[in-house]
Order: structure tokens, then C-alpha cells, then sequence
């Protein structure tokens, strides 16, 4: 009994002190040089923009055919309201500038992450350096580059935005409103909602207990929207190895082969163990335990039944944070410092690398949106050679 008190003392502390936000006017400016970075990493998608995968074939197809009731419409064993509504707005626009509208609102959701980090007012990113290292983390994920501007890879974005809403101390109802975007468009943000339920319990606070009721309903909505063999399709044998090798190595290590690249997401987990274990942030435990069950929830929900690169960015990115929260409060282990500082620097490192890798995207070949909505009904959406397409009436 004497533990469970003491370990529920040490996760209360992450909400006990409140810090001051980055100033308005600062925050402002990152936000401005964020969104031109973000658009600047493969101008083609903004000089030549269309629909990624199923985005369009998907998304934008029932928006084109069904209209309005597309918007309560899941698709793929989930529900994705972000997605839905976007697509459904871009039905709206002169239909040879419709993926203009998916790559605007594509932008703001990527940037809405880094702006909850900019104006926390958490204790654990103290002071404005932090701040920006989490901000050069989102701009930078090492492991794909399929996550940018699309709005059905945004949700990867919504997991980190909903990570940093639990580590705020009050929860304001800007927080409250983001918590049901969030959750309604991504169900690997939902894998967080638990941790929300314990933080009511324990923090006992009327905003605390409402964001665990709209955890509750949108669980709901996503448990209705599960078909059977929608998603898992492989056993905890295929998963976990899965989420080991692009979770904690990928994710980490920039361009890993495949030979090395299950032993080093090994040895990045007991790094993190380790630190989330030696550290003297009282309920860092908790915190990384979260980030944790993401990582081997994602792997285990992705399409195929294993992870892949683009549900590896954001449990990374709240390990990352715990670590850099870590760094400020100091170490058991004085070693762990360096060790800690020195997976920052990797992952800083790498995901500049990758920042430059445009993959798929730095391929001319690819068919303009507008060219063939000019010149025929079925429409090609990228990556090409997948078999997307979008099918126009009209």
C-alpha cells in the first residue's frame, strides 16, 4: 500500500508545478518558420499538390460520392473525422485545385503539435531551448517521408499533440477541444486515453475528468467503427519484433540495415529503461511507460499486423520527450547525461539527414492532379505504381 501512495505521489508531480509559455510573440515567429520548412521540404508538393494514397483513393473518393454523409463515414477499421471533413472540404473547391485544400489543412495539423510545445506551461520543458528541440524533432522524423502533408498521415502528428496535452498541468478547454479532434482522427492517440483516466483518478481535477469523458466517448465511436480483421493480422511473436526493429530502431537510427537493426532497437530500449528508471523527474516512469504502450500498441494495430515507419514517429518523439525532460532534472547515474544527451543529438542528427531524403516525392514522373482531372474521369494519386486512383463523375 505504502508504494502504490508513493508511486501515485511521484505521477501527481508531473501536474504540480506550472511554468510560463514561450512568449506570444516568440512562438509566433517559430510557428512562421516552422510552416515555411514544413512546405519547403518538397516543393513539388506545393507547386504540383495532390492526394497521397488513400487520401484520395479513399477519402477523397466517398467525399466526391457521398457528399456530406462521407464526414460520419470510417474507413479502414477506423474512424478519421480530420481526414473525412478535410476531403469533404476540398469537394468544395474548383476540383482541380481540391488537393490545395488537404495540403493547407495538412500543414496546420502538422503544425499544431509544435505550437502545444511552444505555449505549455509544463515544468518539464522548462525554458525555451527545449522548446525548440522539440520543435526541430517534429520537423524532422527520421524514419519516412510519407507523414508530410497529407491528412491521413496526420494522425501521427495528433499522437504527439495529445502527449504533451497529458503532461500539461491544467487542462483548459483550447486543450479540451484538440483532445476531441485528436482522438476522433487518430486511434493511435486513443492508445493514450487510458493514461488520461489515470490522471483523473489521481489528479481529481473537473478539467481532468472531462478529458477522460471524451476519451470514453471517442473510444466509443472508434470501438464502433472496428470491423474483424480490419487491422491485426499477426500474432505478439510478429508485432513486438516488428515494433522493436522500427520503433526504438528506425525510428532512432537513421538508415539502419536490416541486419543490425533488431539488436539496436534492443539496445535503445534498455537505454530508455534505463534513463526513464535513473532519473530523479518523479513520475518520468510513468510517462515513459505511456510512450511505451504506444510504441507496441501501434505496431500491433497497423495495417498487416507490424510496424512500419510511419507509426514509429511519434512514440519516439514522446520518448524523446521525457528524455530531454530527464536531462533537466539530472541522473542517478551520472553517465546516463551523456547517454541521453547523446540519443537527442541522434535523432537530431538523423532526422536532418532524412530531412533531404525526398524518397517517392523527388520523382517527376508522377502525374499532375490538375493535367488529368483536365484530361480524363480516373485520376492517379501518389505513390505511383500502388494502384490509387480516384474515380470522377463529373
Amino acid at each position: 500500500m505504502r508504494s502504490v501512495t508513493a508511486a501515485v505521489a511521484q505521477i501527481r508531480s508531473i501536474w504540480d508545478r506550472e511554468g510560463d509559455p514561450i512568449p506570444p510573440g516568440v512562438a509566433l515567429v517559430v510557428s512562421a518558420i516552422y510552416l515555411v520548412v514544413v512546405l519547403a521540404r518538397f516543393p513539388v508538393l506545393v507547386s504540383s499538390p495532390r492526394f497521397w494514397a488513400e487520401e484520395g483513393s479513399i477519402y477523397f473518393q466517398s467525399a466526391h460520392d457521398r457528399g456530406f454523409a462521407s464526414i460520419f463515414e470510417p474507413h479502414v477499421g477506423y474512424f478519421a473525422l480530420f481526414p473525412n471533413v478535410s476531403t469533404w472540404l476540398a469537394t468544395h473547391v474548383p476540383l482541380a485545385a481540391a488537393p490545395i485544400m488537404t495540403l493547407v489543412l495538412s500543414a496546420l495539423a502538422q503544425l499544431l503539435s509544435a505550437w502545444l510545445a511552444m505555449r505549455s506551461r509544463s515544468a518539464l520543458l522548462p525554458n525555451v531551448a527545449k522548446v525548440v528541440i522539440v520543435v526541430a524533432l517534429i520537423l524532422s522524423p527520421t524514419a519516412t517521408s510519407e507523414l508530410w502533408l497529407n491528412t491521413v498521415n496526420s494522425q501521427s502528428f495528433f499522437q504527439i499533440a495529445a502527449f504533451l496535452i497529458l503532461l500539461e498541468p491544467r487542462l483548459r478547454w483550447q486543450h479540451l477541444a484538440v483532445l476531441v479532434l485528436v482522438f476522433l482522427s487518430a486511434p493511435s492517440a486513443v492508445f493514450l486515453g487510458g493514461f488520461f483516466f489515470l490522471r483523473a483518478l489521481i489528479q481529481k481535477s473537473k478539467s481532468s475528468w472531462v478529458a477522460a469523458g471524451i476519451w470514453t466517448a471517442c473510444l466509443a465511436v472508434q470501438l464502433s467503427s472496428w470491423r474483424p480483421g480490419s487491422r491485426v493480422s499477426a500474432g505478439p511473436d510478429v508485432w513486438v519484433l516488428s515494433a522493436l526493429r522500427e520503433n526504438f530502431g528506425r525510428a532512432w537510427i537513421y538508415n539502419l540495415d536490416d541486419g543490425s537493426v533488431l539488436s539496436v532497437g534492443v539496445m535503445v530500449l534498455v537505454l530508455l529503461v534505463v534513463i526513464f528508471a535513473a532519473t530523479k523527474l518523479r513520475g518520468a516512469w510513468f510517462l515513459g511507460v505511456a510512450a511505451f504502450s504506444v510504441a507496441f500498441l501501434n505496431a500491433a494495430f497497423a495495417l498487416g499486423g507490424g510496424s512500419g515507419p510511419r507509426y514509429a514517429f511519434g512514440p519516439a518523439l514522446m520518448m524523446l520527450v521525457v528524455v530531454l525532460a530527464s536531462l533537466s532534472s539530472g541522473f542517478r547515474l551520472g553517465f546516463l547525461s551523456g547517454v541521453s544527451a547523446a540519443l537527442v543529438a541522434v535523432m537530431l542528427i538523423g532526422g536532418s539527414v532524412a530531412f533531404h531524403n525526398a524518397g517517392y516525392w523527388a520523382s517527376a514522373s508522377w502525374p499532375g492532379w490538375r493535367d488529368q482531372v483536365v484530361s480524363g474521369r480516373k485520376v492517379i494519386v501518389i505513390p505511383p505504381g500502388g494502384g490509387w486512383q480516384v474515380v470522377l463523375k463529373h
